[in-house]
C-alpha cells in the first residue's frame, strides 16, 4: 500500500523540525555563554583601568607636590602650579568613572550569575599569538554555526511541504500486488 508519499514527507518534517529545534537550543546557548564571557572579560578589563587610573592619579598627585614646592621655591609660576592642580583633578575625575564602570560592570556579572556576594574574576585577560586564515573561520561558520543550521532545518521543512503538496496530487491509497499461478 502506498500514500502517495504524504508519510515520507511527514517524517522527514517532523525530522527538519527536530533538528531546527534543537538548533534554536545551541544558539540560545551560545548566546547566554557569549554574554557571560563578555561581562566575564568586561568587567576584568574595567579592573585593569581602575588600577591604571590610580596610578595615574598617583602620579598627578606627586606631580602636584612637586609643582607646590617649585612655586614656594619661585621657580615656576603659579599658573603653572594650577596647570597641576586642573591635571589632578582631572586624574581624579577619570579614576571615580572606572571605579563607577567597573561597579556596574560587576553588577551585571553578578545579576547574570544570579550571585549576591562579590565577585572578582580570577581569569587574567590574554592575547592570543596566532590568528588562524579567514577561511578557517569561514569553514567553522558553515560547519558550526546554529543560524545555519536552523536555515538548513527550513529548507528541508519547505522542500518537504513541496513534496506533501506533491504527493496530493496521487491517489490517496494506492494498493497493488500480483499472484502467480
Amino acid at each position: 500500500i502506498w500514500t502517495g508519499g504524504k508519510i515520507i514527507a511527514a517524517n522527514r518534517a517532523a525530522a527538519a523540525r527536530v533538528t531546527e529545534a534543537g538548533e534554536k537550543y545551541r544558539y540560545t546557548r551560545n548566546k547566554l555563554v557569549t554574554e557571560l564571557v563578555e561581562l566575564y572579560f568586561g568587567y576584568r578589563l574595567l579592573l585593569d583601568v581602575v588600577d591604571v587610573r590610580k596610578e595615574v592619579l598617583d602620579g598627578m598627585e606627586k606631580h602636584l607636590a612637586e609643582a607646590v614646592a617649585l612655586e614656594k621655591s619661585g621657580l615656576i609660576a603659579r599658573a603653572e602650579r594650577l596647570h597641576a592642580e586642573v591635571a589632578k583633578a582631572d586624574a581624579d575625575r577619570e579614576y571615580k568613572k572606572a571605579q563607577r564602570d567597573a561597579d556596574i560592570a560587576r553588577t551585571g556579572l553578578q545579576n547574570t550569575l544570579y550571585l549576591q556576594t562579590d565577585t572578582r574574576p580570577a581569569t587574567a585577560l590574554f592575547m592570543t599569538d596566532r590568528v588562524e586564515p579567514v577561511d578557517f573561520f569561514k569553514h567553522q561558520a558553515k560547519e558550526c554555526n546554529p543560524m545555519l543550521k536552523q536555515i538548513e532545518a527550513n529548507r528541508i521543512l519547505a522542500k518537504q511541504a513541496y513534496m506533501k503538496e506533491l504527493a496530493g496530487f496521487s491517489p490517496d491509497i494506492f494498493a497493488f500486488g500480483s499472484y502467480d499461478v
